[in-house]
């Protein structure tokens, strides 16, 4: 099994590569990609382990938050939103989201995440 750095940093890459596609991800489906089940907590709690550490990455290395592309999936009350974890980081995330499709990813993407 892949180590937390390793997820983080395959978290990393797999939200930049959907920054580039201008798409999102709902908190299951990325833990899905992760190789993460049959955890017992909620979605979100687990998926923090490894989203808290990108949006602190994209905040150091001065990226656009790219954890606003993860959602409530439709179950949720309030599906295709980040759910409240991302506004500990940020206040708006429409205003997250537009930084996120207009930043040039193929130009300036994040560097990789030190493992």
């Amino acid at each position: 099994m892949e180590s937390r750095r390793e997820l983080i940093a395959k978290t990393l890459d797999i939200l930049t590569d959907l920054a580039q596609r201008h798409e999102t991800i709902s908190y299951g489906d990325l833990l899905n990609r992760l190789g993460i089940t049959g955890e017992r907590r909620p979605i979100g709690q687990i998926a923090a382990r490894y989203l808290d550490p990108v949006a602190v990455y994209c905040i150091a290395v001065g990226v656009p938050p790219l954890t606003v592309l993860v959602v409530n999936g439709p179950k949720s009350s309030k599906p295709g939103q980040p759910g409240s974890g991302f506004f500990v980081w940020f206040d708006d995330a429409k205003a997250a989201r537009e930084l996120v499709e207009n930043h040039d990813w193929d130009s300036f993407p994040p560097p990789p995440f030190p493992i």
